[in-house]
């Protein structure tokens, strides 16, 4: 009650067959049941009787990556601009039981099914997915019956990994569903979630509908026509005949018809206007509460600090004593969120960087980054411990000095700038490295590039362990 449901449906005929549907609901203001988001039956028909496709085939079944050349054309859909659909990588997991055979967390077939026309649901198998790491990273990869989500808009080089969520085996095992209860528990409930929150955020996107055209846009213009084509007809008749009376008043009482027609279409367009401004409003509060989270961390990250000087006055202890150097390159990101949250970060370039790490003093690497996070960073804060940075990286045996100049920088813009914040335009110079060794030899050589970050108060490390 208090809500009326509309389909649209628009064909074009070119090349190929070009199809759009587009769901919208009206609700008055005592309606206020959440909007329960479907996928009309001629979308799943089409998909299985006919082909549908955006980007990739949309199927009701899994696409299996069973070689390296399905490996590349995977990557090749994630990182497609033109991608609109999340895609969904399902993986196998390695059995308890020798005897027993891989299989998934959630069922793909279902998956698949449930998802039609939503996302893209692939399925890695157990050798694939090793393969997908070697070639991506751990920091982007899925394995042994985790779930990943790649949205569109992937860029492999400048996002955060956290936009593109990876959901791990066992907590899709013990998943509770917190909004419905009769979605269950368990890998059933996880699947419903995933493809409730995939839905929301389609719908939520603006669709590129190409020169598709539908019942709102077209209407007007058919009206128009046939109200001219009428006019003419009532003149053409008047001028033969001013004697039928009746006839012209069936005539002008038809063509009054479709003019008021015409001007209730009209007002539907002007309703259809004001709800996407109202649309744009809602955008503009959802950037002034990240704009308030953002202050929020701030006075946060500024507390913490606070209370952690207050700790070393003390105690009399570096706050970093008691933190333990790892012995890899690979657990240097991991480490880092760990240990020097809201003090240092690093960058997606940085974590490019790591994987090709040689240089062979891993433990020095390490302690930069602690001088970075604390001397240097108090040294930024306070303006007067310049001497305690200095003294510390003296210690280290490193130097700490300007990466590139002006035309260097501009020569070799892409190699010394990077995007930060990420998913913005804005790109950022690494103006500071510390350094030590120049020889040919990346395992002989040591440079880490950073810049300060006023806004967030921290360092904020764009590559190392080598030579840009």
């Amino acid at each position: 009650p208090g809500r009326t449901w509309s389909t649209d449906i628009a064909i074009r005929l070119d090349d190929v067959i070009e199809f759009g549907i587009r769901v919208s609901c009206a609700s008055l203001d005592y309606a206020t049941q959440p909007v329960i988001l479907t996928r009309p039956r001629i979308v799943r028909d089409l998909a299985e009787h006919a082909t549908l496709h955006k980007s990739r085939p949309i199927s009701p079944d899994p696409w299996t990556i069973d070689t390296v050349n399905d490996l590349y054309a995977l990557d090749k859909l994630l990182i497609n601009p033109k991608r609109f659909l999340p895609v969904i990588v399902l993986t196998e997991y390695t059995a308890v039981r020798r005897n027993d055979s891989p299989a998934c967390t959630i069922d793909p077939s279902v998956m698949a099914r449930r998802a039609l026309g939503f996302a893209h649901v692939v399925l890695l198998s157990t050798a694939m997915a090793e393969e997908w790491t070697k070639y991506l990273g751990m920091q982007w990869s899925v394995f042994n019956g985790a779930i990943r989500t790649y949205y569109p808009g992937l860029d492999f080089d400048n996002d955060s990994p956290y936009l593109h969520p990876l959901v791990l085996r066992d907590r899709v095992l013990h998943w509770k569903s917190n909004d419905r209860e009769q979605d269950g528990y368990g890998p059933e409930a996880f699947s419903k979630f995933l493809v409730q929150k995939i839905t929301g955020r389609n719908a939520r996107e603006r669709m590129n509908w190409g020169q598709l055209k539908f019942y709102g846009e077209v209407r007007p213009r058919v009206l128009e026509q046939q109200r001219r084509k009428s006019e003419a007809r009532l003149n053409d008749l008047l001028a033969r005949t001013e004697e039928n009376r009746e006839l012209r008043e069936h005539i002008e009482e038809t063509a009054r018809a479709q003019k008021e027609e015409l001007d209730e279409t009209r007002q539907q367009v002007v309703e259809w206007e004001r709800e996407a401004t109202r649309f744009c409003d809602h955008a503009t509060e959802e950037e002034q509460r990240r704009r308030a989270v953002q202050e929020e961390n701030r006075i946060l990250r500024n507390r913490i600090s606070s209370l952690e000087y207050a700790l070393e006055e003390k105690t009399g202890a570096a706050i970093d004593d008691a933190v333990a150097i790892p012995a890899s390159y690979d657990e240097m990101p991991a480490w880092v969120r760990k240990n020097l949250a809201g003090r240092l970060l690093l960058h997606n370039r940085a974590l490019q960087g790591i994987k090709q790490a040689q240089y062979e003093r891993i433990d020095l690497v390490y302690q930069c980054l602690l001088s970075l996070a604390n001397e240097y960073r108090k040294m930024r804060l306070d303006g007067n411990c310049k001497e305690h940075f200095d003294a510390r990286i003296r210690e280290l045996q490193v130097e700490d000095r300007p990466a590139v100049g002006d035309i260097s920088a501009g020569l070799n813009e892409d190699a010394f700038h990077v995007i930060y914040p990420e998913h913005s335009n804005r790109k950022r110079r690494l103006d500071k490295h510390l350094c030590r060794g120049n020889a040919h030899d990346s395992r002989h050589t040591l440079r880490v590039y950073y810049f300060w970050d006023e806004d967030s108060g921290q360092v904020v490390v764009g590559w190392l362990p080598g030579h840009l």
